[in-house]
């Protein structure tokens, strides 16, 4: 385990919330490095003096508050970062590019020739509906 892992789960060591075997290796790395076994001293006394503090709840509400925030700064974000005009745009064009793999898919299995052209406007609508289906689940579950 190198320093940067260990120091990581320094904390967990501390207070007994990693499992047997992370547990072994911390503590087999703090045995071996002199940086890393400071440092948990120096979390173990923090840990000391804050046992004799009393614990304060939170305000109400203020979980829901924290989601609530959290929920609108990713909305931003996305917003932000993709503007509609450009999702607009995403949208269209894979609608085109679907319209087009459905057209072109069709003529190239010959069923436009045999079912007529109605049915290559089927296949260029159903592709296009799959292509904007696609792009809008990538865009969503950003």
């Amino acid at each position: 385990m190198r320093c940067e892992q260990a120091r990581g789960k320094l904390w967990g060591l501390v207070d007994g919330g990693l499992s047997a075997r992370v547990e072994r290796e911390v503590a087999g790395h703090v045995v071996g490095c002199a940086g890393c076994r400071e440092e948990l001293v120096a979390l173990r006394e923090l840990d000391a003096a804050l046992a004799g503090e009393g614990r304060v709840d939170p305000p109400k509400g203020m979980a829901a508050e924290v989601a609530r925030r959290a929920t609108a700064r990713a909305m931003v974000r996305r917003r932000v970062m993709v503007p509609r005009w450009l999702e607009a745009l995403t949208l269209a064009g894979a609608s085109a590019a679907g319209a087009a793999v459905g057209l072109i898919g069709a003529r190239v299995v010959g069923l436009t020739a045999t079912m007529g052209p109605g049915y290559g406007v089927l296949v260029a609508v159903v592709g296009a509906a799959i292509a904007v289906a696609m792009v809008g689940t990538q865009y969503y579950e950003a």
